[in-house]
């Protein structure tokens, strides 16, 4: 596992990469040099040292050495923030390493990444913010590249570095400073970690880093094919989709996404103590929430069928389909996705949230919610709910001020606003002062009566009189 310190000592040479007489230039298969300090004779690239995801085994022994942090002052939701920049909207790009013809992974990981935003599993990440704003529930998927064993089958964190520069400085893929550059590796390829004795299925199974080519910052991760140590990185070793090894890596990806999002350059949210490092994702690594039961889909080969799927189709005697774990569904398929750390409601993992954020414009009224969350009274008041909950807002204002207009509702029945949060939302209550006989008798000219109801005003009445 990276400490945090190591972590923070690859941010500060982050942007100090030169090039020396004796470092190897981009190609160079030695990779000899130490992770945080390789550099490329193209525009003195480098990168600083991953944050590591831990095999089941790492991850089991590292609980029990680090509890999670609970919540305190400056962590209310249990997460802390150092102050770091995040990525508001998410660019994916998958660079295939190794061999994956005839192999169903790039079809199920491209569908995952594919639906990913906009759904209330990464609608979580909205709840991390910085002095920009918060990281939007959009997720775009920016191409992809493939390039073989470009560097062999025994590769390390140097040589991934050495395939996304590549690959970007060819023109394969954009340079992108919110892109996220997924290298993701077939079974038969090894990955040696930063340290003798480290490495994939050894103790993580996937990572994310933070690196630079010139003066552009970018993320790019690791993941690894699970299929080649089921023991250690898949949850499962039967698949919604047919292929167990694709199925864990979607996971993988989503956890590093989600920490590449929140915590770009290792200096925005984390938790540093007790012991170790805590970005969102790890909070909940191999915890799935809430899961139901799907059937286990045939592996599909061109040209061929399976037993069980013929067996599934068979017309005289259709065999019921084993069935195997699954905890949300994304487009046409079904996954088993870790959970993720809400920074909102006290902090908890969750597979999903819809965000709703009221807005109080005008003169002072305070809105609150059924169910309990919101109670506002000015602007970018924000809470979470689970997907489909029907929200009811009430507006109560003072003895000098009245409710002119809900915007964002849908529906309105006086003083409320109902909604039901199917997407992400966002409501505003517009407000006036309370229509006086001095605000009307100032304003009759431009005021006209509506049917027994407040008036409605033009010109500058509209913005002194509630009526």
């Amino acid at each position: 596992m990276v400490t945090r310190a190591l972590v923070l000592l690859g941010g500060a040479l982050l942007g100090a990469g030169c090039l020396n007489g004796n470092e190897s230039p981009l190609g160079d298969e030695g990779g000899s040099q130490p992770f945080e300090r390789r550099t490329s004779a193209l525009s003195a690239d480098g990168y600083a040292p991953p944050h590591v995801a831990p095999t089941i085994q790492a991850h089991a022994a590292l609980g029990a050495a680090a509890p999670a942090a609970g919540a305190s002052a400056a962590a209310p939701n249990g997460i802390e923030y150092h102050g770091g920049s995040v990525i508001h909207a998410p660019v994916a790009y998958y660079i295939w390493y190794g061999t994956w013809t005839n192999d169903t992974g790039p079809a199920i990981l491209t569908d995952f990444i594919s639906n990913l935003g906009g759904s209330p599993y990464f609608g979580i990440n909205s709840s991390y913010t910085d002095s920009s704003g918060h990281v939007r529930n959009v997720v775009t998927y920016g191409g992809e590249a493939a390039v073989g064993y470009a560097r062999g089958l025994t590769i390390d964190g140097a040589k991934i570095f050495d395939v996304v520069a590549e690959t970007i400085h060819s023109g394969g893929l954009p340079l992108d400073p919110n892109g996220v550059y997924f290298v993701l590796t077939s079974a038969d390829v090894s990955v040696a970690g930063d340290h003798p004795g480290e490495g994939f299925c050894n103790t993580f199974c996937a990572w994310h880093g933070v690196g630079h080519l010139g003066s552009t910052n970018f993320q790019f991760a690791f993941v690894g094919n699970s299929d080649r140590c089921p023991g250690m990185c898949e949850a499962q070793t039967t698949s919604p989709n047919g292929n167990a090894g694709a199925d864990a890596m979607a996971s993988w990806i989503a956890h590093e996404l989600e920490e590449s999002a929140t915590d770009p350059k290792f200096d925005a949210w984390f938790n540093a103590t007790p012991v170790g490092v805590g970005e969102n994702a790890d909070k909940c690594e191999f915890n799935f929430g809430q899961e139901y039961q799907v059937p286990i889909m045939p592996v599909s080969v061109p040209g061929q069928f399976t037993a069980r799927l013929a067996a599934a189709t068979s017309v005289i005697s259709p065999a019921p389909l084993p069935t195997t774990r699954a905890n949300m569904r994304l487009g046409s398929r079904d996954y088993l996705i870790q959970t993720n750390w809400l920074n909102a409601n006290g902090g908890l993992c969750s597979l999903g949230v819809r965000r709703l954020q009221v807005d109080v414009t005008g003169e002072v009224v305070t809105v609150t919610s059924q169910p309990d969350g919101i109670s506002c009274q000015g602007l970018g008041c924000v809470h979470f709910f689970d997907p489909g909950t029907a929200v009811t807002l009430t507006a109560s204002g003072g003895p000098s001020t009245v409710l002119k207009q809900w915007v964002g509702c849908d529906s309105v029945s006086g003083n409320t606003c109902n909604l039901t949060l199917t997407t992400d939302r966002a409501v505003t209550a517009v407000a006036a002062p309370l229509c006086s006989a001095t605000c009307t008798r100032s304003c009759i000219a431009e005021c006209i009566q509506d049917g027994g109801l407040p008036r409605t005003c033009t010109g500058p009445c509209r913005v002194l009189c509630g009526c």
